[in-house]
C-alpha cells in the first residue's frame, strides 16, 4: 500500500491539492505503521519489562529481540539498546547504536531515546556526543539532563586544557591553552545554569558547576551550590564531603569540621574506615617501619589518635586542623580520582598519594601529546606535572583512558613520558625521609607573635616549677579598629610529659592590655605585653603557647620541646634570668608579671636601645645562713659580644655607674658585687646602663656564689642591643 501510494503520487500528473490530500494519507499511513503497537496487543514488549523487573536479562532481551521481529516497534528497541549498552563492549554498543538509531527513525522527537543515542556517542567521542545532546536542546529547550551533559562534556574540556601547554622540544616555546580552556569554562557554566534553571533539584548540575569554580580557582562560587545541594538532600555524604572540602580551602574552618563530621556520620562502615583509618595506615607506614605489620588494628588505632593529638597546631579549637587537612586530602583525592571502573578509592591512586602526603600542589601543568616523527618515530605521551617546594612529580596517562600514573622512564620504547625523571623511585624514597609536608591553616592568618620563656622555683609548693610565658603583641593596621589599638585575644598555653599526657592546661580572654603594658623598641615598632604563668613538676614534654585574636581571628601558634626544671628541696640554685622594660620593688603601673612584692613589665623580645630602661631579673634559692642568720654570697655578671667578646670597651663602666661599682677599668667584661640578706631566697635586680656600648648581639651571664658553701649555681639569656 504504501509503495503504491507512493507510486501513484509520482507516475501520475495531479492537481496541487489532490496531491497534498495524498501526501496527508501517506504522512498518516506511515505514523500509524511506525507507532509501537497498543498495548494490550504487544504482549512480548509488556512481557520483556516484567522480565526486566525480576532482574531476568536473558528473557527480557529474548522478549524484545521477538518483539521488534515481530512488530518493529521503536520501544522494545530501545529497551533492547539499553541491554546491550549495559554490556559494556565494543560490539553491545554497536548493537545499540544501531537499534537505537532505528527507534529515533520511528519517534523523531522521543527525548529518551536521543538520550541513550548521546550517552552512546560519548564512548566514540565528546564532539559527537555533545551535537546530539544540542539537538535535544533544539527539540526540547526545557531538558535539563540535556544541558548537563553539555556543560559536563565542556567541563572536561576545561580541565584537559586548563594550565596545558604544548612543548615539542625542552627548547622549544610553549603553546598555551589557556584561552581555549577560559572559553570552555565560560560554556560549562552557562549550560550547568541552563540545566539548574529547568530542574533546580539537580544535584548532578550542582557538583559539576561546584567542581568546575574549584578547578578554575574561585572555590567560594562554589559554596553556595553545595550548601544548597545539602538542603535538597541533607543526606548526601559526598554534598557535605565536598563542602567541607570547599570550607577548608576558604579558611572557613570550623565550618569544614561541621560538613565533616555531618559526611562521616552518613558513610557506611567499610567507607568511614576505608577514609578515617586506612588512609592514615597508608600515611605513616613509613613513620613505623618493619613494625608496622605487627600491629593490631586495634594497637594502630591507638598510634593514630596518638599522632593526631601530637600534631595538632592549635589546642584553643574544638578541631584538629591537622586532622582536616588530612579530611581534606582525602576528600579531594576520592572525590576527583576515584576509579570509575572498579571503584578503587582516589586516595590510593598515584596522584591520590601525592595529596595524601603533601597536599595540593604549587603549580599543576600538563604537557600535550604528540608524536615526533623522523627516524624513529615516537609518542610523546601525555603528561601532567606537578610541583612543590622543592619537589616535582610527573604522571603519564600510559593508556589514554584518564589513569595518571607515575612517570619512569621507559628506555627503548616508542611511548615516552615527557618527564625527565622517575616519580615512581622519587616516591618510594620519600616514603622514607619526607613521609609527609603539612603547613597549618587556620580560621585567620598566621602571625609571629615574639615570646620568652622563664622558669622559677615555686615557693608554695614545694617541688614544682613556675613557668612564665611573657609575649609581646604587635598588631599591624589591618587589625586596628575604628583607627584604636585593639588588643582583645585568647591564649592557650599547654603541657604534655614525655607520653605526651597533658599535665597542664589553660585557656582564657583576654579584653585588653593597658596602654601602660606598652613598649617602644626604636627603630621598630610598639609592642603590648604580657604574661601567661604555668605551674607544673619537673618532666620533659611539649609546650605549647597559642594566640588567637579576636578581631580576625589570626594565629600565633608555637609548639616546641621543653624540659621544665627542676628546683630540688634544699639544692643551691638560680633561676633563669629575666630582662625587663619596668621593673618596681612595689606597685608599678602596667606591670603583667609579679614576684613577690616585685612588679615587672617583661621585655619578650629582649631587644633594647639606649632610649629604654634595661633591668635584669633573677632569683636564688636555698641561700645558706650564717651564725648570724643572714646569707653571704657573690654575683658576677658577665656580658660579652656573640661575635667578639674583647668589643666590651665601655659596657662597665656604665653598669658599674647604676650598680655602685664605679673606679674599674674599662677593659674589665665583668663586675661582682657582695649581698647579705636574711632569706635563703633571693630576689635580686639590677638596672644596667648600656647607652655607651655598640649595637650587637650579647651574652648575659650571671654566676653566684654562696659564700658560705662555696657552691656556684649560673645562669645566661641573650641581649639584642639597637
Amino acid at each position: 500500500m504504501f509503495l503504491f501510494l507512493c507510486f501513484i503520487i509520482s507516475k501520475y500528473k495531479m492537481g496541487h491539492l489532490s496531491k497534498n490530500i495524498l501526501l496527508c494519507i501517506l504522512l498518516a499511513f506511515t505514523r500509524v505503521f511506525s507507532q509501537s503497537p497498543p498495548f494490550p496487543e504487544n504482549q512480548l514488549y509488556r512481557g520483556g519489562l516484567e522480565y526486566l523487573k525480576r532482574h531476568d536479562l536473558q528473557m527480557a532481551e529474548r522478549s524484545f529481540k521477538e518483539s521488534v521481529r515481530k512488530y518493529s516497534d521503536a520501544a522494545s528497541m530501545f529497551e533492547l539498546a539499553k541491554l546491550y549498552s549495559n554490556e559494556n563492549t565494543i560490539s553491545g554498543r554497536d548493537r545499540a547504536r544501531d537499534l537505537v538509531q532505528r527507534a529515533i527513525w520511528k519517534e523523531p522527537k522521543n527525548i529518551e531515546y536521543r538520550m541513550l543515542q548521546a550517552s552512546l556517542a560519548e564512548k566514540f567521542g565528546p564532539s559527537m556526543a555533545f551535537d546530539r545532546y544540542e539537538k535535544i536542546t533544539e527539540i526540547d529547550s526545557t531538558c535539563a539532563r540535556a544541558w548537563f551533559n553539555m556543560g559536563r562534556i565542556k567541563e572536561a574540556d576545561f580541565n584537559e586544557y586548563h594550565n596545558s601547554v604544548f612543548m615539542e622540544d625542552a627548547e622549544s616555546p610553549q603553546l598555551s591553552y589557556e584561552k581555549f580552556a577560559k572559553e570552555d569554562m565560560q560554556e560549562a557554566e552557562g549550560y550547568f545554569r541552563k540545566a539548574l534553571l529547568y530542574d533546580p533539584k539537580n544535584l548532578d548540575a550542582r557538583l559539576h558547576l561546584a567542581f568546575l569554580f574549584e578547578d578554575a580557582d574561585l572555590p567560594e562560587k562554589a559554596i553556595p551550590l553545595l550548601w544548597e545541594m545539602c538542603r535538597i538532600d541533607s543526606l548526601n555524604k559526598d554534598a557535605h564531603l565536598y563542602l567541607g572540602l570547599i570550607y577548608y580551602k576558604t579558611s572557613k574552618i570550623k565550618q569544614s569540621y561541621e560538613e565533616y563530621k555531618k559526611a562521616l556520620r552518613l558513610m557506611s562502615y567499610d567507607e568511614e574506615t576505608d577514609f578515617t583509618f586506612n588512609s592514615v595506615k597508608k600515611l605513616l607506614e613509613p613513620l613505623l617501619g618493619e613494625e608496622y605489620r605487627k600491629y593490631s588494628d586495634g594497637e594502630l588505632r591507638e598510634i593514630i589518635d596518638l599522632y593526631w593529638k601530637v600534631n595538632d597546631p592549635l589546642n584553643l579549637t574544638e578541631y584538629n586542623e591537622r586532622l582536616l587537612e588530612h579530611y581534606s586530602r582525602v576528600a579531594y583525592a576520592n572525590l576527583r580520582f576515584t576509579s570509575k571502573t572498579d571503584k578503587t578509592p582516589g586516595w590510593k591512586t598515584d596522584k591520590g598519594e601525592v595529596i595524601l602526603r603533601y597536599g595540593d600542589p604549587i603549580r599543576k601543568l600538563r604537557l600535550r601529546p604528540h608524536i615526533n616523527a623522523g627516524g624513529r618515530t615516537t609518542v610523546m605521551m601525555k603528561t601532567d606535572v606537578w610541583q612543590y617546594n622543592g619537589l616535582s612529580f610527573g604522571f603519564t596517562d600510559d593508556y589514554m583512558s584518564g589513569n595518571y600514573r607515575f612517570s619512569v622512564p621507559s628506555f627503548g620504547s616508542r611511548y615516552i613520558s615527557q618527564y625527565p625523571g622517575d616519580s615512581q623511585w622519587l616516591m618510594e624514597y620519600l616514603r622514607r625521609v619526607k613521609y609527609e609536608d603539612y603547613a597549618p591553616k587556620y580560621d585567620g592568618p598566621a602571625f609571629r607573635l615574639p615570646y620568652y620563656i622563664v622558669q622559677f622555683k615555686d615557693l608554695e609548693k614545694e617541688g614544682s616549677t613556675d613557668i612564665y610565658v611573657t609575649y609581646a603583641l604587635d598588631f599591624p593596621d589591618s587589625v586596628v579598629k575604628n583607627r584604636k589599638f585593639t588588643s582583645a585575644h585568647n591564649y592557650g598555653i599547654f603541657l604534655t610529659d614525655r607520653n605526651y599526657e597533658t599535665v597542664f592546661g589553660k585557656k582564657s580572654n583576654v579584653a585588653g592590655l593597658p596602654e601602660k603594658s606598652k613598649i617602644t623598641i626604636p627603630f621598630d615598632k610598639d609592642y603590648y605585653v604580657n604574661a601567661v604563668s604555668a605551674v607544673a613538676s619537673p618532666d620533659s614534654g611539649m609546650l605549647a603557647f597559642e594566640v588567637v585574636r579576636d578581631i580576625d581571628s589570626g594565629v600565633a601558634s608555637n609548639h616546641k620541646r621543653f624540659k621544665v626544671r627542676e628546683f630540688a628541696p634544699g639544692e643551691f640554685s638560680v633561676s633563669d634570668l629575666l630582662l625587663a622594660s619596668g621593673l618596681s620593688s612595689g606597685s608599678l603601673e602596667g606591670s603583667v608579671l609579679k614576684r613577690k612584692d616585685i612588679s615587672i613589665i617583661p621585655n619578650p623580645l629582649n631587644t633594647f636601645s639606649r632610649a629604654q630602661n634595661l633591668y635584669l631579673y633573677y632569683e636564688v634559692y636555698n641561700l645558706k645562713l650564717n651564725k648570724d642568720q643572714k646569707t653571704d654570697f657573690l654575683q658576677k655578671i658577665t656580658v660579652s659580644k656573640v661575635e667578639d667578646e674583647s668589643a666590651l670597651k665601655k659596657v662597665f663602666n656604665a653598669i658599674t655607674g647604676v650598680l655602685g661599682l664605679g673606679g674599674r677599668k674599662k677593659e674589665e667584661v665583668s663586675l661582682t658585687s657582695r649581698y647579705q640578706t636574711s632569706q635563703i631566697n633571693a630576689q635580686v635586680y639590677v638596672q644596667l646602663d648600656m647607652s655607651e656600648y655598640e649595637a650587637g648581639e650579647y651574652l648575659v651571664q650571671t654566676i653566684i656564689i654562696d659564700n658560705q658553701t662555696q657552691k656556684e649555681s649560673k645562669a645566661e639569656t641573650l641581649l639584642h642591643w639597637k
